[in-house]
């Protein structure tokens, strides 16, 4: 890992929280789906504070595009 590559921190951050939703916070049940799509709106608001762009199925995502939404890929 390295110290100022803010991306691969995220990709990182990203993996974590994907496996805590796969375990923990099941999709289906309207309280779940609610922290979840929190917790991903929290991240891309990170992540634009950041100016990374996201990369979804190797395209990169501008600002405009961006929902704030589950990360694809």
């Amino acid at each position: 890992m390295n110290r100022h590559d803010s991306k691969a921190h995220l990709e990182t951050l990203w993996d974590a929280l994907e496996a805590y939703r796969a375990d923990l916070i099941p999709e289906g049940d309207s309280q779940y789906d609610e922290i979840w799509s929190d917790i991903c709106t929290a991240m891309a608001w990170i992540q634009e504070d950041l100016g990374v762009e996201e990369e979804v199925d190797d395209l990169v995502v501008s600002d405009e595009e961006r929902s704030y939404g589950p990360r694809k890929g």
